[in-house]
């Protein structure tokens, strides 16, 4: 005789289902009848299988209900309207499907007679508890058999040795794929990971873990843009470059692959359960991210903001706590959602969205049903509506504490205008400070929270760099602490570092002694060594404080290694050289600038008074069949020379500038060839698909002042040096540009990162380039936008090209704002990048606005973290460059 009739909450057969498989089996070996039940929930599975293994296994009946609707109409966009989270982070994919998964469990049951309930849930987690409040709420009379709390069950069955016995015993079909080391549970919202490799804390997730999206990393390398349209904080429709959606179910799948596809959705954290435990857990939950976002961005512009502020503090945080803690059949949980429905009332809109490698961003937002924003009230050039005035009085009131307050602690002899109270505050922001938590990306980040000196007195008289020590001059001395920490940095001579096997690279296609290699030449120079002996100008624009940096009015540091030419070729210790080394530009941040990268230079001379009968075509003709051949596709349609276009230079007859043209030509046709060899043996090692084509390259004609034509050596140079008999070639490169193809880094700050997951990429590589591969990146870290908007200091000034520049001002520069923000931020800005320019035309004052992505190379931030930055930031911009912040 039956000891009774249980319906159990079966788990599939994707992820092996060996717990409830063994479930199904006991409880049949122990005399019970048993109903199986399976929520067709959104998650991946053979349901003709399922079907199969549990009636194979005894079971009486296999039910499987598709539940995707109720679950993403009832609870789903509930959550959305609430923009429901716990502890900061966690959107609740797993909790938000339990109570659709366990009223159904309970439908069943009551369809097929049985009187006992039954599920697989471990006795540390949230999930039977979540179960079994379900089971209670919706049928009282219910039992429950929970086999993980059971003693007996407990005995029997110790690890995964013993479940794997039984079932051979059994013979309960075991997947002979090898199991993954953690656990999975997915549903249509997301999926869950957590146990095994990933119960130690600092274990980075494998790339393979994540199901729902593809590592931003492999993402597309173009925005995907998309508009979400709301009816009373419900998604009603999506309407992308292929078409549009409405249905409910199809809608939200459709979010899931736009987020799956861009990588958006992933989270890596430690929470706490109900039961009181900490667990850690990652979760893919692509589609809701990105509706969230979009709901919360609406809301700003269509809700009150009380109304906003009191969901915000009590129905989002106690709504997502009955959901996380299994509390959805609760009164409570009733009372919030009537609340939560008036909230919605006026959140009707269309929102534009953006998602690109990680990170969703909104373009922009509308609602013609209700907008309680109004461009003519927020616009600082209109004062319809609004009273300046009106405003005194309103700030007098606020103060009416405040300044009970103030008198209070003067008669205490506590002024708040001591510098005691300050420290007190100092003292907290530095231990609370977001940059504590920050990576070392570099040492400056921590160092230069307030890294510029408020007045000219506080400068240092002098500065030492690579034991030179130099006077400094406070008119023109513009380095940061950041840029001084970079001095002694040297990436192309650390081994093994990306840059410095770059350099060995292109250093053995121009071998020694023809080509002796300068890679150790200090970087601090004079204005004649890096300007004068070139030949620029005076009012040449490189030599603006904007762009160089400056120790005094004749000391800088080299912003080319050219800097070099004079002193190298008045040696004419070799008929060529290399020089490699760092170098310094106040430049834009973005990707793929940054102030210090590294050059390589080379130079070739022939010397008149040296070769045979002073034939200088002849001895070029000479080295050039010397040369190793390649099997490049070369096109050059170009002549060696132009009269207009590419012109001679007066001292060079034609056929000696054909001759020393085609020769660097080859050179430089030999280093391309090396370094797509090098590329293409890479990706053969990696696994990556290779052209079998021949490299094509084809050379473009250009021209620049002083080196016509221009792959020839400026003769004022060699005159200058004091060598004029000599005639050559010179090349510059960038090595970094180069690495970054080499290895295909994607972001110019991987170079100065420290972060062993970078470097150890390239071990061992210096010593044999045959072990060279391409760079794999780590989950790159999702974007945080922060907009600064700024009147400039100063008035208009004409920029050298004959008009306004980016909005420049006397004063004003953007490559300024660029030093500012490194300075704060140090490498966890990736870009800044100028959005707006506005002219008042009354005052004629300029307002500009740049937006800057936070994104740091080694954590994901916290918006804590990058509103502290922010505020950092301007705080800096305010002091520093004299804008006011609008």
């Amino acid at each position: 005789m039956s000891k009774g009739r249980v319906c159990l909450a079966y788990s599939g057969v994707r992820l092996t289902g060996l717990d409830t498989s063994t479930i199904l089996k006991w409880l049949i070996l122990e005399g019970y009848t048993v109903v199986c039940f399976l929520a067709a929930i959104g998650q991946e599975e053979d349901w003709a299988e399922v079907e199969k293994k549990a009636l194979a296994l005894g079971a009486e009946r296999m039910v499987i209900e598709d539940l995707q609707r109720e679950f993403v109409e009832e609870i789903v966009f509930r959550a959305i309207q609430c923009n429901a989270i716990y502890e900061d982070r966690y959107l609740l994919g797993t909790s938000l499907a339990r109570p659709i998964i366990a009223r159904a469990q309970v439908r069943v049951a009551e369809q097929y007679n049985c009187d006992i309930l039954s599920h697989g849930c471990t006795g540390k987690g949230n999930d039977q508890v979540r179960f079994e409040l379900a089971f209670k709420a919706c049928n009282p009379k219910m039992k429950v058999i929970a086999p993980w709390r059971m003693p007996e069950f407990i005995q029997k069955f110790q690890g995964r040795a013993d479940l794997l016995k039984f079932a051979a015993e059994n013979n309960i079909p075991v997947s002979s794929s090898p199991k993954a080391p953690w656990s999975m549970d997915d549903n249509l919202v997301h999926c869950s990971y957590e146990a095994g490799v990933l119960e130690d804390p600092d274990h980075s997730p494998p790339k393979e873990l994540w199901t729902r999206t593809v590592d931003p990393i492999d993402a597309p390398d173009v925005p995907y843009n998309f508009t979400i349209h709301f009816e009373k904080g419900i998604p009603t429709k999506v309407v992308t470059p292929e078409g549009e959606v409405t249905d409910s179910v199809a809608l939200f799948k459709l979010l899931n692959k736009i987020g799956h596809d861009n990588g958006v959705g992933r989270i890596d954290i430690v929470e706490n359960r109900f039961i009181g435990l900490k667990s850690r857990g990652c979760y893919d939950t692509p589609g809701l991210t990105i509706a969230r976002l979009a709901h919360l961005d609406l809301e700003g512009l269509v809700m009150d903001a009380k109304v906003r502020k009191l969901r915000d503090q009590f129905v989002t945080i106690e709504w997502s706590h009955c959901l996380y803690n299994g509390m959805y059949f609760s009164p409570e949980r009733e009372f919030l959602e009537n609340s939560l429905v008036y909230s919605q009332e006026s959140v009707t809109g269309e929102v534009r969205m953006s998602v690109y490698k990680g990170a969703a961003y909104v373009l922009g937002r509308k609602s013609d049903a209700s907008n309680l924003y109004s461009q003519e009230d927020a616009s600082m050039d209109s004062l319809e509506g609004f009273s300046p005035m009106d405003t005194s009085g309103f700030i007098a009131i606020q103060a009416i504490r405040l300044e009970k307050y103030g008198l209070q602690k003067i008669k205490d002899g506590k002024p708040l205008t001591k510098a005691g109270s300050r420290s007190a505050i100092s003292r907290l922001v530095r231990q609370s400070s977001p940059l504590r938590s920050l990576p070392a990306t570099a040492p400056a980040v921590r160092r230069c929270w307030r890294a510029q000196y408020s007045s000219k007195s506080e400068l240092p008289k002098t500065v030492t760099i690579n034991s030179q020590t130099y006077p400094v001059d406070p008119e023109w001395y513009n380095l940061s602490p950041t840029i001084l920490n970079l001095t002694s940095r040297k990436l192309h001579l650390q081994k093994d570092h990306p840059v410095s096997i770059t350099r060995q690279i292109i250093e053995s296609v121009f071998p020694s002694p023809t080509f002796l290699p300068y890679n150790n030449l200090d970087p601090v120079v004079s204005t004649h060594e890096n300007f004068d002996s070139l030949g620029f100008p005076a009012n040449h624009p490189g030599r603006a404080k904007t762009d160089t940096y400056y120790i005094n009015s004749t000391t800088l540091l080299r912003t080319h290694t050219s800097a070099h030419e004079a002193e190298l070729f008045k040696a004419s210790k070799s008929p060529g050289y290399l020089i490699s080394a760092d170098v310094y530009r106040r430049d834009e941040i973005d990707k793929s600038h940054y102030p210090v990268f590294h050059q390589m230079e080379g130079a070739r001379v022939w010397d008149r008074t040296k070769v045979p009968k002073g034939d200088i075509v002849a001895a070029v003709e000479r080295d050039i069949e010397a040369l190793p051949k390649h099997d490049m596709k070369v096109e050059d349609p170009n002549p060696a020379f132009h009269a207009e276009r590419n012109p001679l230079q007066s001292s060079h007859t034609a056929e000696e500038a054909e001759a020393v043209g085609r020769h660097l030509k080859r050179s430089l046709e030999l280093m391309v060839a090396e370094i797509f060899k090098r590329v293409k043996e890479s990706h053969a090692r990696a696994g990556i698909q290779q052209d079998t084509e021949p490299l094509k390259v084809r050379w473009v004609e250009a021209y620049f002042p002083f080196t016509s034509p221009s792959w020839e050596l400026e003769q004022d140079i060699l005159n200058n040096a004091g060598v004029p008999d000599q005639i050559g070639w010179a090349f510059g490169v960038g090595l970094e540009r180069i690495a970054m193809l080499l290895f295909q880094i994607p972001d110019i700050r991987l170079f100065w990162s420290k972060d062993e997951r970078f470097l150890s990429q390239f071990a061992g590589v210096g010593d044999d380039l045959g072990k060279l591969k391409p760079f794999v990146g780590f989950s790159k870290h999702p974007a945080c936008y922060k907009d600064v908007s700024f009147w400039l200091p100063g008035h208009s000034k004409e920029s050298a090209a004959g008009g306004n520049d980016k909005g420049q001002r006397e004063g004003w520069h953007e490559n300024d704002l660029m030093e500012v923000v490194r300075d704060v931020c140090g490498d966890v800005v990736e870009d800044v990048v100028l959005m707006d320019s506005f002219e008042h035309p009354k005052t004629r004052r300029r307002s500009v606005c740049y937006r800057v992505n936070y994104r740091s190379l080694e954590k994901t931030l916290t918006n804590d973290e990058a509103n502290g930055l922010h505020e950092g930031l301007k705080r800096e911009m305010v002091g520093r460059l004299g804008v006011e912040i609008r």
